[in-house]
């Protein structure tokens, strides 16, 4: 489960009520993965905020951003 405290700690999420807060952690997946874990497959499509915590990472292609 997402520890909220650990947000509030962000930026990006410092001044949001604590209502949203809450519905992040609601509605949020924590994952530890091991090196070379797939997130995305290249054809997949979606909306979703990935937030690393502990360690570096990198891609393994580069991303085309599509506008």
């Amino acid at each position: 489960m997402l520890d909220v405290s650990i947000l509030s700690e962000i930026d990006l999420f410092k001044h949001l009520p604590d209502s949203c807060l809450e519905a992040l952690e609601r509605d949020s997946n924590v994952l530890n993965c091991r090196a070379g874990h797939l997130f995305f497959q290249p054809e997949q499509t979606g909306r979703v905020l990935l937030s690393w915590r502990r360690a570096p990472f990198a891609l393994s292609e580069p991303m085309a951003i599509e506008r």
